[in-house]
């Protein structure tokens, strides 16, 4: 299934850094240096809605939202990928698109989800991962890259990598707080016009 858009009136917002990031793209879009943005949570926390909230937020200028699905665990299926993303010929190395990235004049903001899919833990599983965080890197100073990871992906890359992590900038989304859960809850019951009633939950003394 497809995510509803955000602007959806059974919606609650909830995006944190949202704003940040935002500020930063406009800093770079008016030749401040680029980011890296690493989106980090479990699976269901909204990691792919805050992506759309900021293609959203971007509105005519926001780059297409690419899932990287299945996995791309070499250097030549992790390129292909890179490929669509910087909209090249498809390249099986990793210097293609980063050539084609430095020729650009103007600031990109590349938007990816299930960059998981980049790692296997296997022997001979990291290729596509290392070929992904060098394009990363190499082009940060001048391009934004907003990229989603589910949580357990980013801790396992961070115990391998633990001093060559690219993402200047990790957003964790995680659980959402009480009175956001609440808000969810009474708002959509508004919509469908329901007033819930929990006296059925509540035990009789003894």
């Amino acid at each position: 299934f497809e995510p509803c858009p955000v602007a959806d009136d059974r919606v609650v917002p909830h995006f944190p850094e949202l704003d940040r990031v935002l500020a930063h793209i406009e800093a770079a879009r008016a030749g401040g240096p680029g980011l890296a943005v690493a989106i980090v949570g479990e699976r269901g926390c909204g990691k792919t809605t805050w992506l759309m909230a900021l293609r959203e937020r971007l509105g005519e200028a926001a780059p297409p939202r690419v899932r990287v699905s299945p996995r791309h665990v070499t250097e030549a299926s992790a390129c292909s990928v890179l490929s669509e993303v910087v909209q090249v010929q498809p390249a099986m190395t990793r210097s293609e698109p980063i050539a084609e990235m430095a020729r650009d004049q103007e600031p990109r903001v590349f938007v990816l989800d299930g960059c998981q899919n980049f790692v296997l833990r296997a022997v001979g599983g990291h290729a596509g991962y290392e070929a992904f965080a060098e394009v990363v890197s190499r082009t940060i100073r001048h391009h934004v890259w907003v990229c989603a990871f589910s949580r357990y992906a980013w801790a396992y890359l961070q115990h391998v990598y633990p001093k060559q992590n690219v993402f200047t900038l990790v957003v964790d989304l995680d659980a959402w707080p009480e009175d956001r859960i609440r808000a969810l809850i009474e708002h959509r019951m508004a919509l469908a016009q329901v007033t819930p009633s929990y006296e059925d939950l509540v035990l009789a003394p003894s």
